[in-house]
């Protein structure tokens, strides 16, 4: 009797962890159409990899990311990630959110612009001082891209509130960074086929270039 009885209770209890599990399913995954990767991340549900475990993905980010790191003396005054957004790294991206099955997930507009003479970089800045990290304060920071002898203002700077969303496809840098995605306007043929183009971040606090040579 007793077996029957705990055979029973296993049964319902089991039951009851499939009810869950389906409701779940399909509170956060909205019948297979997420509108952002917010969506999935906030539901918890499903932590995606690291990004620096998938070698093919890892592979195309290191060739368009870049880092700057500045002391003074031993206190650290400015750190950076930066990574340009050209049509490479954009398809590798595509190609990571087909891995993790998020291909009915809308892509960000800010990273996929349609127009296509845009070029997205993408970049975390950390200062001791939160209030030195806002790129987007012309006030604090002169924003430029260097291009075959050409400095260009960016079209805008943008904060990235949530940054989280990005965290599998790129470093986030510190707990207190902030992450902006910087929007350039070139012509699409030279974003293409790039060949140097430095990002500058120049303020009071820290000067400091991105460099790509191809």
């Amino acid at each position: 009797m007793f077996k029957i009885l705990k055979s029973k209770k296993i049964f319902i209890f089991t039951a009851i962890c499939s009810l869950l599990v389906s409701c779940a399913s399909q509170s956060t995954h909205k019948k297979g159409n997420l509108e952002t990767t917010d969506e999935i991340l906030k539901s918890k549900s499903w932590v995606p990899p690291p990004f620096t475990h998938d070698d093919e993905y890892f592979a195309v980010y290191n060739k368009w990311h870049k880092d700057v790191i500045l002391y003074h003396e031993i206190e650290l005054r400015f750190h950076s990630h930066a990574v340009l957004m050209v049509p490479e790294m954009q398809q590798a991206y595509e190609k990571r959110m087909a891995n993790l099955h998020w291909e009915n997930i809308r892509k960000d507009p800010l990273l996929f612009p349609e127009d296509p003479d845009i070029l997205p970089v993408v970049v975390t800045a950390y200062t001791p001082l939160a209030s030195s990290q806002e790129l987007d304060d012309k006030r604090i920071w002169n924003v430029n891209l260097f291009y075959h002898g050409k400095w260009l203002q960016p079209e805008s700077v943008n904060y990235y509130r949530n940054k989280v969303s990005l965290a599998p496809f790129f470093d986030t840098g510190f707990l207190w960074s902030r992450m902006y995605v910087l929007l350039f306007k070139i012509p699409e043929h030279i974003k293409k086929q790039p060949q140097t183009f430095t990002v500058s971040l120049q303020s009071a606090i820290a000067n400091a270039d991105f460099v790509w040579r191809q």
